[in-house]
């Protein structure tokens, strides 16, 4: 099943209701691409310039966090108030040019990525089930400018997809199913 049909077949919901929907769609693509994602395939360098799984799922997961909790919020990222650089083993998470090189020098530990993961989206998921659309008009900077919310959400539903697709090419790369379809 493709993981928008859910959404393309209700014509008639309301706008938050269609950004629940896509975020909805992103995590069921995101669970099925890292169900059985071993620490080794999530440590495997592969070849050329292409970033390990590690830095593209640790770069997702940092800024779902960011986008939600720091330039929609206003709130600190639970990145830092959750001490998780030491729980994960990564002092500098990648992202707006700086960590990439640590996460490429660092082997990690898949569980505690995936516990971080978690405090995130039940975070995301809290301020999704009470959104509104006032809160989808409502400005905050971003990207160099003001941008509505709902421009925000709609760039981490992408901006995710995206990077979860990258991860299911270096899991193909590495010989194991990447996408479930």
């Amino acid at each position: 099943m493709c993981p928008l049909a859910d959404s393309e077949r209700k014509m008639d919901m309301n706008s938050v209701e269609y950004v629940r929907s896509q975020f909805a769609s992103m995590r069921r693509l995101s669970d099925a691409v890292l169900r059985d994602t071993t620490d080794e395939q999530l440590n495997w360098t592969p070849p050329g310039e292409a970033n390990p799984i590690r830095a593209a799922l640790v770069h997702v997961m940092v800024a779902e966090d960011r986008y939600i909790q720091g330039i929609v919020q206003g709130r600190p990222m639970i990145w830092q108030a959750g001490g998780w650089a030491e729980r994960v083993g990564l002092p500098v998470p990648p992202g707006y040019g700086k960590g990439w090189d640590e996460v490429k020098a660092t082997t990690l530990a898949l569980g505690p990525l995936l516990e971080y993961g978690s405090a995130v989206r039940t975070a995301t998921e809290e301020y999704l089930t009470a959104l509104t659309p006032e809160d989808l008009d409502r400005t905050v900077a971003f990207i160099g400018g003001e941008r509505p919310v709902a421009d925000v959400l709609a760039q981490l539903v992408v901006h995710t997809s995206g990077h979860v697709g990258e991860i299911a090419a270096l899991k193909g790369l590495q010989g194991v199913k990447g996408l479930p379809m």
